[in-house]
């Protein structure tokens, strides 16, 4: 299948993310069809996307959670991402956990995260070591 979204990044210099209602707090953690990705600003993101396969039907969203917790909705065809979803509105962290530990796209012999590992710490902390496993497999 061929993805439109990368041939308008290759060839829209101007490409950008359109945000409604408000615009999440970087970074963020995706979740693309099991494949978890976890992005520092904007064009990180929109290079991720970029190379993946996404599902362009306009009724169609996938995940995200800024580093506050809170849950947000990306709308491919329109690369919109708005607050206004039907899922969860704040995620744990244990929820967090088990999401980055159970994704698709880990590298062989890749340890989990483990679930034991977070409890004295805050949440943005732990978010942000979520962020970083994420992204060495990127």
């Amino acid at each position: 299948m061929n993805n439109p979204l990368h041939s308008f990044i290759i060839t829209g210099p101007t490409a950008k993310m359109h945000y409604f209602i408000r615009q999440p707090d970087f970074p963020l953690l995706g979740n693309i069809d099991g494949q978890v990705i976890g992005v520092c600003d904007e064009e990180e993101l929109i290079t991720r996307l970029s190379q993946l396969t996404l599902d362009m039907t306009p009724t169609k969203h996938y995940d995200f959670i800024d580093v506050a917790g809170t849950n947000y909705a990306f709308y491919p065809d329109t690369m919109m991402i708005t607050p206004l979803t039907s899922q969860q509105r704040r995620w744990s962290k244990l929820a967090l956990i088990r999401m980055v530990n159970s994704r698709t796209n880990t590298i062989p012999g890749e340890k989990l995260y483990t679930e034991s590992s977070f409890g004295a710490k805050r949440f943005e902390g732990v978010f942000r070591e979520l962020i970083e496993h994420c992204r060495k497999g990127a």
